[in-house]
């Protein structure tokens, strides 16, 4: 009989469980569909209180580190959290391997307690994708032999073009319709997109952002930088993934200047509606978006260019589409079926 498996995931705050989150939830539903018997143990980093003391994110963490020892084999995909009971661990990203340490003592503590624990624990290791597997061996040696790659998917049938009514934060008046989707934080740069608004004839563009504010004051800057250029800037907040798919459908361009990614779904959901997508220049977007996305530079003005070009060259809705429809969640769930038969999980 094959050993009791547990899942780790994290329970992020309303609203918040974008990118990570909807891998997490597409992959359970992959498996309770092929029948897989499994545990969820679903941790928040949110601060909480017991009666009047306060317990905020690094007591949390420390409590979660210390006493989170589910029996059986441990599946972890939230990395704060590596039970000694690990057999597979799934990395999102490895920006907190890189760079100088966080002058934060308590970042710093976890951020080497994670490194530590991912270095020891576990028997494979899962990347979403194989530029942050090259990172892992990189950074943390790791045999490649021992790391496996399961990539995001698109759910192919509900994002597809203009999937239910035109937002109303999208009217068609002659503006250019530009989307974001993401949390509001400096790493997913959307103060460079205002900037190259700005750069390119403010007054040609209508920038809509879907998703929360993770950092107010990083958000009320870019927004005021917006007002200041005279960009009409419309903040949508979190929008449910249910109406995701007419918010990509109805753009007329997407755009994801993030600094760090490990994927980034938002572009693959944006090709599946059929609209054409301008991205950084990382190895992560190379590989999910191929030749199909318009890949902007770093340097100044690189971003307004790459705008410039996707407006003036536009990709056919049919040749995103089918790119996008490569990207399954079946395949996902795949690979770790067989990582879960391999460590007697499944």
């Amino acid at each position: 009989m094959a050993a009791r498996l547990t899942l780790i995931v994290q329970d992020f705050p309303p609203g918040e469980g974008t990118g990570i989150g909807r891998y997490c939830d597409n992959l359970l539903r992959e498996f309770r569909a092929r029948g897989l018997r499994f545990n969820v143990r679903s941790l928040s980093t949110r601060d909480f209180r017991v009666g009047p003391i306060h317990f905020g994110y690094y007591q949390r963490i420390a409590y979660q580190r210390a006493f989170v020892r589910p029996s059986g084999v441990v599946h972890t995909m939230y990395l704060l959290a590596i039970p000694p009971t690990t057999r597979i661990a799934t990395v999102w990203d490895t920006f907190y391997m890189r760079g100088p340490p966080s002058p934060h003592i308590g970042a710093r503590w976890v951020h080497e307690g994670v490194k530590r624990d991912l270095m020891r624990r576990p028997l494979l290791y899962v990347a979403i994708t194989e530029a942050v597997r090259k990172e892992l061996h990189r950074h943390l040696n790791l045999p490649f032999d021992r790391i496996f790659v399961a990539q995001p998917g698109v759910e192919i049938d509900r994002f597809r073009p203009k999937n239910g009514p035109r937002p109303a934060a999208m009217p068609e008046d002659g503006k250019v319709n530009v989307l974001h989707v993401g949390l509001g934080y400096e790493r997913k740069g959307v103060h460079r997109l205002v900037d190259a608004l700005a750069e390119l004839g403010p007054e040609k563009f209508r920038l809509v952002r879907v998703g929360p504010a993770r950092n107010p004051t990083y958000v009320r800057a870019y927004q005021s930088r917006a007002s200041a250029v005279g960009l009409e800037l419309v903040e949508c907040g979190f929008v449910p993934n249910d109406a995701l798919p007419a918010y990509y459908g109805y753009a007329d361009l997407f755009v994801f200047p993030s600094a760090d990614e490990g994927a980034g779904i938002p572009p693959l959901e944006a090709m599946a509606c059929g609209t054409n997508v301008v991205v950084s220049d990382l190895p992560a977007h190379r590989e999910m978006c191929g030749d199909l996305a318009f890949y902007a530079s770093s340097e100044p003005g690189g971003l307004a260019a790459a705008i410039a070009k996707a407006l003036d060259g536009r990709r056919p809705a049919d040749v995103l589409r089918g790119h996008a429809a490569k990207f399954t969640w079946s395949k996902t769930a795949e690979t770790y079926l067989r990582l879960y038969s391999e460590v007697g999980a499944a």
